[in-house]
């Protein structure tokens, strides 16, 4: 009878301890799903979408993309940049002529992936480097994106212009360099042209 006893215990403490092994697992698989989902929240986007450029950082620099054009268009001159949202994407948007045609593409401010390739014939007064002279941007001591922003911002607080900075622009007018930054509240544009080699402000758009 005491044989029993303990063997019926023993069948019990056996049990208890598979039990308790059972649900140690279950907890610890728990945990691991969890840092799995904790981690997975946390991923920063390959694609940045913030709705200001002015704390958003992208992997393609301008020089990069300026490179990937002139690597499909070797004997172009630029004539203008814009870095803005394509479907929710960052994409620089370059256009540049030759002697003969104009050409425009993007490229993908993340990934470098180039889309929406254009070609169109001059007219013919703007043929043989004439437009090429008129319009194409010398880059050499031009301020950065970055640098025009800042210089936009500090003019949109001291005349009191809210919004986030949605879009920039790179081309000549009347012969000057010019970055255009684009500030939206709402329904509400302001376009800032700053001077593309000191940073002042050109006029208030």
């Amino acid at each position: 009878m005491m044989n029993k006893k303990i063997i019926t215990a023993l069948v019990c403490l056996v049990s208890l301890s598979l039990l308790g092994a059972c649900g140690n697992d279950n907890d610890g698989n728990q945990r691991v799903t969890s840092s799995v989902a904790s981690s997975e929240s946390l991923t920063v986007s390959s694609h940045p979408t913030s709705t200001s450029l002015k704390n958003t950082e992208f992997k393609i620099s301008l020089d990069e993309a300026i490179a990937a054009f002139t690597d499909k268009h070797p004997n172009t001159a630029i004539t203008k940049i814009e870095l803005g949202t394509d479907f929710g994407q960052y994409k620089y948007k370059i256009k540049g002529i030759d002697e003969t045609n104009e050409y425009e593409l993007k490229v993908d401010a993340t990934t470098k992936e180039i889309s929406k390739e254009e070609q169109e014939p001059l007219d013919k007064d703007e043929r043989n480097g004439v437009a090429k002279k008129e319009e194409g941007l010398d880059l050499t001591n031009v301020i950065s994106p970055k640098k025009a922003i800042e210089s936009a911002g500090t003019v949109a607080n001291n005349k009191k212009i809210t919004g986030n900075v949605t879009e920039w622009t790179l081309e000549k007018d009347n012969q000057r360099i010019v970055y255009g930054v684009k500030f939206e509240d709402g329904q509400n544009d302001t376009e800032l042209k700053i001077d593309g080699i000191n940073g002042k402000l050109i006029e208030v758009d």
